[in-house]
Order: structure tokens, then sequence, then C-alpha cells
């Protein structure tokens, strides 16, 4: 993946196609992170980086910050506007933590604090629900509450448990891909998809899972049941997917090589809607609105309002 320019990303061309969206270049974080968050206002967000976390504002401004651990196992997994505030998830080895915070000016971050943790051997992912927080640890899915108590546990029949993870922050179902299967886990039990997948989205909107193999030019929506929703053809390489919520659409990053395209398609039926020419590819972080995104590039992020 090749490094994005500051002056490259301003200049950001604009493509054509069935939807009225631009692209608008909103500012970077300049920083070394280890996953982003953008909250649900498209201003504001969280990321870890350099051994701490930071509310950050995503014209580039960074606010108040809180350590967990202080190493680079810090990790913010997701997070979401709650009231006056926000809850963050964020991993170490082997541990989870929610990080809260209260709303002044412009940043969710003055009072920042690590109010709930809990041991979770083997942590590779997780994400936050309406109510709590799904993980995925040791081949295991474990549902919490929002203080971090164990309320369920399922063993996913998987026979490789290096798997690509999705949830629904509505219900707490858990889907997880790799090379030979999907599987969508809930807390009443587990099924297999006949199919694979190395890239995966839930979309809320469409009610589907979007899923994709990395640097194939195929991206297919499943049914809750496994059943194929639509199957879209996109002129180059997938090398990255995320859903764009309350816009009902999914973002497809390319690769053609010598530069980058994002194409946004239509979550429910897969009909593609608009592109942008980027001068990479790179990892596509969005609110959960969609009304905000960030690229990713060698862990600097640069930020865009999508209209």
């Amino acid at each position: 993946m090749r490094f994005i320019s500051l002056t490259a990303l301003t200049g950001l061309a604009v493509g054509c196609g069935a939807s009225d969206a631009d692209l608008v270049y909103r500012g970077t974080l300049n920083a070394d992170t280890n996953g982003v968050v953008i909250y649900e206002d498209g201003r504001t967000g969280h990321a870890a980086m350099l051994g701490t976390t930071c509310a950050i504002d995503t014209s580039g401004g960074v606010a108040d910050d809180v350590n967990i651990d202080g190493t680079s196992e810090d990790q913010v997994l997701d997070g979401s506007q709650d009231g006056d505030g926000s809850v963050v998830l964020a991993r170490t080895q082997d541990f989870l933590h929610i990080i809260s915070g209260t709303q002044t000016s412009w940043s969710w971050g003055p009072n920042l604090a690590v109010t709930h943790n809990t041991a979770a051997p083997g942590v590779t992912d997780g994400a936050m629900t309406h109510d709590g927080v799904v993980a995925w640890a040791d081949c295991t899915v474990s549902w919490f509450d929002r203080d971090m108590n164990l309320l369920d546990s399922a063993v996913a029949p998987l026979d490789d448990c290096n798997a690509t993870f999705a949830a629904d922050f509505e219900t707490g179902e858990t889907f997880l891909a790799n090379q030979t299967e999907i599987v969508r886990v809930t807390r009443d039990g587990a099924d297999i998809f006949s199919d694979r997948a190395d890239l995966m989205v839930f979309s809320p909107n469409a009610s589907a899972l979007v899923v994709a193999d990395l640097g194939d030019s195929e991206v297919r929506a499943l049914n809750l049941d496994g059943s194929l929703r639509w199957s879209t053809a996109v002129r180059g390489a997938v090398t990255d997917i995320e859903d764009l919520g309350r816009r009902g659409q999914v973002a497809v990053m390319l690769d053609h090589g010598d530069e980058g395209q994002l194409v946004l398609l239509d979550a429910e039926t897969g009909d593609f809607l608009r592109d942008f020419s980027l001068p990479s590819s790179a990892e596509v972080v969005a609110s959960r609105g969609g009304s905000t995104l960030g690229m990713v590039v060698d862990n600097v992020v640069h930020f865009y309002n999508l209209r």
C-alpha cells in the first residue's frame, strides 16, 4: 500500500455515477494509529496511537487522551455516541476495556476514563451492540453488558478460528468468515453458510452480509439464511469494504496498481451508484451514519465528508 500525501488527498478526483455524492477532504490525523472509530455526528471519534488512546476531531485535531496499558497493544475496536458522551471498546493483550467520555465543545474528551475492564484471553476483535459488547476470542463468541459482565458465550463451529469478524449492532448476532466457510453465531446457536470470504461487513439497512475475497473483482451480499442476495462485478481488485450505515450503501475500495478507486454500491440491490478516483487504495472507516469516511494509509487517517 503506497502512502497518500496530503497534497494528493486534497486534490482527490471525484468520479461520475448515478448518485449525486461528492467526496470532500476534511482533515488528516497525522499519527501512527491502531484502530479508529468515527462517531455518528461525523465530526468526532476516538483512536489508539503511540501507546495511548485519544478523542479526535475529524478535521485532524486531538483532544483528551487516556492510557490503557501504554503499549503498542492498545487498539480501538469500536465506539458510539451515547447520550451526552461516548463509549469506546478497546483491547489490549487478553483484555477488553470500555472507555467513557463526556461532550465538551467539539470533542468527546476531557473527562475520558477507562470505566470497565474484563479478561478476554486471546481476544482479537469485538464490537459494540445497542446494549452491550460482543467479542471474538479463542474460537468463542462472548456477549457482555455495558458493565462488561459476561451474559453468554458460544463456541463457533469453525475449522480455522483465524476468521474475519462482523456483528449486528441491534441484535448482537455475529458473523465469522475464513477461507472455507462463513458462520452466523447467535446466543441460540450457529448456522454454517456454504460460502467463504476474506472481507465482510454487516449492512443493517439491507439486513444482509456483504462479502468479498481479497484481490477478487466481485462483491456479493448474503441473506441471513446464507442465500445469495446479489452479486456485483467491479473493475479492479477489492482491498476493503465498509458499510455506510443509514445511507444504505456499501463502500468498496479497489486497487488498480498505479491508483485506487472507491466505489459506492446500493446495499439492498448491489447497484452501482458512484465512484471516486484515488492516488492509492486504502483501508476505509465510516461513521455509523455514513456521512464521514476515514482513509487509512500506513496507519495515518485522512478524513472526508461524503455528501
